[in-house]
């Protein structure tokens, strides 16, 4: 984690403890990661500061392991969330060297037309051919860290 935290600034760590609980949230969108491993978490800004062009997620996490969690609080947006993590996908496979990211997004509302979307499936596509993981969801999401 020294390392890592090296070449993050120190303005877009938001966090960085073993709580039980870590939310990223905004609006009434929220991500929930249930620590119940103990790890020292590290919340990290991505929207803005990590990352200031482009589109981006918000958040990510790291768990302190080899892995990293890519967040996106959104309206309902699906196709624009998928975008968005792509993009911070590929800046966090060339930046730093994690074994597994995690993409997930949090929505108000899941419309139809979104889950239908070419970029929604590129999204799948990229998940089964890279082996990350993917989930969204309305509302709240939580994430259970063994």
């Amino acid at each position: 984690m020294k390392g890592l935290m090296k070449k993050i600034p120190d303005e877009c760590c938001e966090y960085y403890g073993s709580d039980k609980i870590l939310v990223c949230q905004e609006n009434k969108r929220k991500f929930v990661m249930h620590n119940n491993s103990g790890r020292n978490l590290l919340k990290i800004r991505v929207d803005g500061c990590l990352i200031t062009s482009g589109t981006r997620c918000d958040f990510a996490v790291d768990d302190n392991s080899t892995d990293v969690y890519l967040i996106e609080l959104k309206g309902k947006d699906l196709r624009k969330a998928c975008i968005q993590l792509k993009n911070s996908y590929k800046y966090f496979k060339k930046n730093f060297s994690y074994k597994t990211i995690h993409c997930r997004v949090v929505l108000s509302k899941i419309s139809s037309p979104a889950v239908a979307s070419c970029e929604l499936k590129e999204m799948l596509k990229m998940v089964k051919e890279e082996k990350i993981s993917f989930k969204y969801k309305n509302d709240r999401l939580d994430e259970i860290l063994e």
